[in-house]
């Protein structure tokens, strides 16, 4: 059929009736060839079939294979129409997904190419809907369908090169990192289930991010993980469940001290005016957590809050170390400076908002200017602490509400650990030391109960994420591993959910220099709107897109999502017969002359279209691999199985576990699934 100019697929079976004259031909040829004047050898009744001459059986052979052929095209035409109507269900339970360890399995399906979008054009023509419905034979014998929401013909245009074959996409290409698009119910949590479950199966580190916290997602995590013997690698981290949460400091890890800082700036509205107090409380914020630096004592939310409403403790507790350290004396001279105070600002000797601060703190301040013992750090308190006390407070306004709600309620606990709780059985969230080890983790933000939360630990574990990053890509994952200790080269995935809830400036250089640091990043959100108000400039957004290789694009219904697929696609040729009759009054003896002409014209068309993608059925996508290949794909739909696992079982499960770190895995982890062969097709 390919070998004519236009593809006529969505038609009556014209072919059925010429194979059912042929073979009934063949058939009266051979069984009475007198009656059309066929002479036989012998004349013999039941002797015809012996000794045929080279003419009859030539010409009932003949007769056979044409209605033979004519038969099988009008199967394939049929089949064709079938698989435009509806396709069968693609369910795979979760032991059956097929597993490499160099490749990553996404579904079934075929390279979209001009010959489809020709083919869908005609499926799409209001001629073509009567073929495109359940016919009277599909009721009568209740044929079974799969009910789609959808456009069915989307994945039928591709029947006709046969079934489907399976889709991978190779290490090398992952490491491009993939965008997940798709509108809420489409399937997206069930992509992000089964790439998550074939990382672990790798049994290297991997890390899911989920803002919603959802909690089959986190089960089948852990499921998965006892599956594969890995059950022990598992940690999570969920704000809704505090009770076996695992404990998270946001700024237990850094590279730069400054760095606490800029994760709370992060947190804060910065855009408009909005940016002037968003950078004071980057400064004031950056004085707290130097100055708790030098003091030796660990930056959690309690703390920061702690001294950033209450300065007078902080400056108090700095000026005392100075003094102890430099001038050990200095208890005898304080109360003749404390004494001085009042005349002082009286005379306007010292800044006058010292007179709303501790008169005790201000004799301190005073004694280590006498005594000429200020630092750098000393200084920048000293700067800080000097702002008129209301003026200041409405530079930071913003900055207290987000900490008192990271600091109130059953979350506190877990994001201001305490260190020394020797019997909290929950442990402690180190990103470090869980990518060295080949750890397991979930984290559950909760952003239905408080996005603003959300947001703030989202964009502050992206940081984090981008510290070590930066640490691995300068040193290397076993920088500081003993002698001994074997070495491991897998990659650390991180799966990311609605992304643009939690991603934030951090999120810019992870995405652009993670490939460097071993790290392979899978984004899912609904469109590209909300990655520009995740990242609250357009042309970030547009950054961030632009850092994925590697699209799967779902059912989306705005046009500026779909052009990060379309506008990348060429426009390809659709043919189409013009038909035209003509008839002309006659001369000259003539009644009339008629005409009747056939011409094709091709139009210029996107090869996919913003409807195309907005009428993909749940669980189908486009999938743009490393290169400009298409292909349309199949998620396998998950096979309802029976379930024990209750987050109450594994919340029981995780607090009796040992939290020592003495038994830690440091090599790459054995799993026992099995590892297919070669691909019938590579997704790029």
């Amino acid at each position: 059929m390919s070998k004519f100019p236009v593809e006529t697929l969505i038609r009556p079976l014209v072919e059925l009736p010429s194979a059912a004259v042929s073979l009934a031909a063949a058939v009266a040829i051979g069984l009475a060839p007198d009656v059309f004047w066929v002479s036989a050898v012998t004349q013999q009744p039941g002797d015809w079939w012996r000794v045929l001459p080279i003419g009859h059986a030539a010409m009932v052979t003949a007769l056979a294979l044409n209605g033979l052929r004519r038969l099988h095209q009008a199967f394939v035409i049929g089949r064709y129409q079938s698989s435009l109507k509806a396709q069968p269900t693609y369910a795979v339970k979760s032991a059956d997904i097929p597993f490499r360890k160099d490749a990553l399995f996404l579904g079934t399906g075929f390279r979209w190419d001009d010959r489809h979008t020709r083919r869908l054009a005609e499926a799409n023509r209001a001629s073509s809907k009567p073929y495109l419905q359940r016919s009277f034979a599909d009721k009568l014998f209740r044929t079974p369908v799969a009910v789609d929401d959808g456009v069915t013909a989307l994945h039928g245009v591709g029947s006709l090169e046969g079934k489907d074959t399976d889709l991978w996409l190779t290490d090398t290409e992952r490491m491009g990192h993939i965008l997940v698009l798709g509108t809420p119910g489409v399937g997206k949590t069930r992509v992000c289930e089964l790439l998550v479950a074939q990382d672990i199966r790798r049994g290297g580190p991997v890390i899911v991010i989920d803002p919603k916290g959802d909690k089959d997602l986190m089960l089948q995590m852990y499921s998965t993980l006892m599956a594969c013997g890995r059950v022990n690698d598992f940690q999570c981290f969920h704000l809704g469940f505090p009770q076996f949460s695992a404990r998270y400091n946001p700024f237990g890890n850094f590279a730069r001290v400054t760095e606490i800082a800029s994760r709370i700036r992060d947190s804060v509205p910065d855009t408009g005016n909005s940016a002037v107090f968003a950078d004071f409380v980057w400064s004031y914020v950056n004085t707290i957590a130097v100055a708790l630096h030098a003091l030796g004592r660990r930056t959690t939310i309690k703390v920061l809050l702690q001294y950033a409403t209450n300065m007078d403790e902080l400056v108090a507790t700095y000026m005392t170390q100075l003094l102890n350290a430099k001038h050990p004396n200095w208890q005898d001279d304080l109360a003749a400076e404390i004494a001085t105070v009042p005349d002082r600002l009286k005379k306007g000797l010292i800044p006058r908002s010292y007179g709303e601060r501790d008169i005790k703190t201000i004799g301190l301040v005073l004694l280590v200017q006498r005594f000429a013992l200020n630092d750098d750090v000393s200084q920048k308190l000293l700067k800080t602490y000097g702002y008129d006390r209301s003026y200041q407070d409405k530079l930071v306004g913003s900055l207290f509400p987000l900490l008192q709600k990271m600091s109130t309620g059953a979350i506190a606990d877990i994001l201001s650990p305490d260190y020394d709780a020797v019997d909290d059985p929950r442990p402690m969230l180190d990103f470090d030391a869980a990518i060295r080890t080949n750890k397991v983790i979930y984290i559950g933000l909760d952003a239905l109960t408080d996005a603003t939360v959300a947001k703030a630990i989202g964009s502050s574990m992206f940081a984090d994420l981008t510290s070590i990053a930066g640490r691995i890509y300068n040193n290397s994952r076993e920088q500081g591993l003993s002698e001994g200790v074997q070495r491991t080269s897998l990659r650390w995935r991180l799966h990311c959910d609605e992304i643009n809830e939690s991603m934030g400036a951090a999120f810019v250089p992870l995405v652009n220099k993670g490939r460097g640091a071993g790290l392979d990043i899978t984004g899912y959100t609904q469109s590209r709107a909300d990655i520009t108000v995740g990242m609250g400039d357009a042309d970030k957004g547009r950054q961030v897109e632009d850092n994925f290789n590697t699209l799967i694009m779902m059912r989306v219904r705005s046009d500026a999502t779909a052009q990060m697929l379309t506008d990348q696609l060429p426009d390809v040729m659709v043919p189409s017969i013009i038909w035209g009759s003509a008839t002309t009054d006659g001369q000259a003896g003539t009644d009339f002359t008629s005409s009747q002409t056939q011409r094709i014209t091709e139009t210029s068309v996107p090869m996919i279209t913003s409807a195309d993608l907005a009428g993909l059925p749940r669980g189908h996508a486009f999938v743009a691999a490393k290169g400009g290949r298409i292909y349309k794909v199949r998620f396998p739909l998950p096979v309802p199985e029976s379930k024990t696992l209750t987050v109450e079982m594994m919340a029981k499960a995780l607090i009796a576990r040992p939290t020592s770190n003495d038994d830690m895995p440091w090599s790459d982890s054995e799993v026992s699934w099995r590892n297919q062969a070669a691909p019938a097709q590579e997704a790029a």
